[in-house]
């Protein structure tokens, strides 16, 4: 029995929570060192001369104890109590209680023991998680960006309001016993012609163990029988060992308006082709009759004026056309910030969701707070929404709709921007090495133009580079100049080609890649600000951009 007590004490004494013992009316007779400490007392009799009824002196609620005497009289003693706590100081701290009777064999005396464990971190914790998690809700909701959890090996399918909301319909239609089948859900909504490719690519990416980013493209259909086309992007979650977990994660963003710019900007340049070609034949059978005699070219003058005036009005309209093209390149241009910006919010909500699935395993598993852990995960958050707000900053001074060329143009930080935009092209095969002048360089200018050049330059470097590759970036002052010059080690261009790099509707890329306005529209831009553009290039070595301009 010796070996026994010694046992029982040392277990009592050194226990990791608080074990307290007490009369039913509320006494204290006895407690371990964890216990007087959490409630910051210095000693077990300084407790005890403090706390004169556990109801008053130690609940934040006295009605608490009443309710968890009710418990133990009715025999409900596994139940795991959560109270507020009153310390030494007043302060109220969150407590889980387990309590069980116990009798006195001998004067057959009622005592109350009590086990309490602090969990006042892991409530607030637990509180910084919630408000972070319906933040993020928020941000889907209004984005109207619909986003999905699949269990890879359950075939279940969560789906957020929004993923069915953009496609029109009622959320509630598709959920049958807590749940969404997948074929229900995605397959049949898919497009004929898509639904293979679609299915196939989901499935390799999953088959060929998850790896990078899950990306797919595809039309489904709304509820008014248009299609609505899909970007989706996914990622299957790791634990942090490493190793795959089966929860993959992604989002739903509908970029129907970015294909139909796309279209509109084909669409245009076939039109001009041919109102080209139509011109030149008019301006073709002009010439023949310039060649009549002088007295053939008095009787026919007024043929000449008219043929005049319709030349005008051609040449008119093409300018009007020309416009319409430079805005139509511009919304191209801002169709890639566009999928620059979904791509990295994306990111940093999956970064999110991540740390939010990290969190709730980690509390499922350990019912005590690792202080190292939770602020890691939650300092994970805070990465993800700063990132969100620098990727807004740049696609703002991008979307500038100001004409003059008289601001104050900031070059470094024009040039960062840019590349932050275009991040998602680049993370995966391109490294970035910046070489900026160590002074600050102010140029005047017009900011929103001079973001589409630098991301033209820099998108026609990235498409450039077919697998992996770098992109060097240098900035130097030169008297009255500034130079910037932006090498690629691409597959570079011919001789042949770069003469007519600058010429509107030259492009080498294959047909729906490129228009061939991307560099003419830029050397405006550039010249506008009393600029050049010079290029230099090698087949299978890279080329150079070198771009000089006039410091402030």
């Amino acid at each position: 029995m010796t070996s026994e007590f010694t046992t029982i004490k040392t277990l009592f004494e050194n226990a990791p929570v608080g074990i307290i013992l007490t009369t039913i009316s509320g006494e204290v007779i006895s407690m371990n060192d964890q216990m007087y400490k959490m409630f910051g007392y210095s000693s077990i009799d300084e407790m005890k001369r403090y706390v004169k009824n556990v109801a008053e002196d130690v609940y934040a609620n006295p009605e608490d104890r009443e309710s968890l005497l009710s418990s133990v009289k009715n025999n409900q003693t596994d139940k795991l109590f959560f109270i507020q706590g009153k310390t030494k100081d007043k302060n109220i701290i969150d407590c889980e209680v387990f309590v069980n009777k116990y009798t006195d064999k001998d004067t057959n005396e009622e005592y109350l023991i009590g086990i309490v464990e602090d969990v006042t971190k892991q409530k607030k914790t637990e509180e910084l998680l919630r408000q972070s998690n319906e933040r993020y809700k928020s941000i889907i909701t209004v984005s109207n960006t619909g986003a999905w959890e699949y269990k890879n090996d359950s075939d279940y399918l969560w789906c957020s309001p929004e993923y069915f909301t953009m496609l029109g319909y009622n959320p509630n239609d598709f959920i049958k016993e807590g749940r969404v089948n997948l074929k229900e859900v995605w397959i049949n909504l898919l497009h004929p012609e898509d639904r293979e490719k679609a299915d196939n690519t989901f499935a390799d990416y999953l088959k060929k163990g998850s790896a990078g980013m899950y990306e797919n493209y595809f039309r489904m259909k709304h509820i008014n029988g248009s299609w609505i086309w899909i970007w989706s992007r996914g990622q299957t979650l790791r634990k942090p060992n490493g190793t795959l977990t089966d929860l993959t994660v992604g989002t739903h963003i509908d970029i129907t308006s970015q294909k139909e710019a796309e279209k509109k900007l084909i669409d245009y340049k076939n039109n001009l082709e041919i109102m080209v070609q139509q011109r030149t034949n008019e301006l073709e059978l002009v010439n023949k009759e310039l060649g009549i005699t002088n007295k053939e070219l008095s009787s026919k003058s007024d043929i000449i004026k008219k043929q005049n005036e319709k030349l005008t009005t051609t040449i008119h309209n093409l300018k009007e056309t020309q416009l319409k093209l430079v805005q139509a390149e511009k919304m191209a241009s801002l169709g890639i910030l566009t999928a620059g910006v979904a791509h990295e919010i994306n990111n940093p909500l999956n970064y999110v969701m991540g740390a939010f699935v990290g969190l709730n395993q980690y509390f499922e598993e350990y019912e005590s707070s690792d202080k190292e852990k939770t602020d890691f995960l939650l300092n994970s958050l805070k990465i993800g929404v700063e990132r969100i707000s620098n990727i807004v900053v740049g696609l703002n001074q991008f979307s500038r709709s100001k004409e003059s060329v008289d601001e104050d143009c900031d070059i470094h930080t024009i040039i960062d921007n840019c590349i932050r935009v275009l991040h998602n092209k680049i993370k995966n095969s391109v490294e970035v090495i910046k070489e900026f002048a160590d002074e600050k360089i102010v140029i005047r200018g017009n900011v929103g133009k001079l973001h589409q050049v630098f991301v033209n330059i820099i998108n026609n470097a990235i498409q450039a580079i077919k697998n992996k590759g770098s992109i060097h970036i240098r900035t130097m002052a030169a008297g009255h100049q500034l130079i910037v010059e932006i090498s690629d080690d691409g597959i570079g261009i011919s001789e042949k080609n770069i003469q007519k790099i600058t010429d509107p509707f030259f492009t080498t890329k294959p047909p729906g890649e490129g228009t061939g306005l991307g560099l003419s529209i830029s050397n405006i831009i550039v010249k506008d600000h009393k600029g050049a553009m010079e290029f230099k290039s090698e087949v299978g070595k890279g080329t150079k951009v070198i771009l000089t301009l006039p410091l402030k």
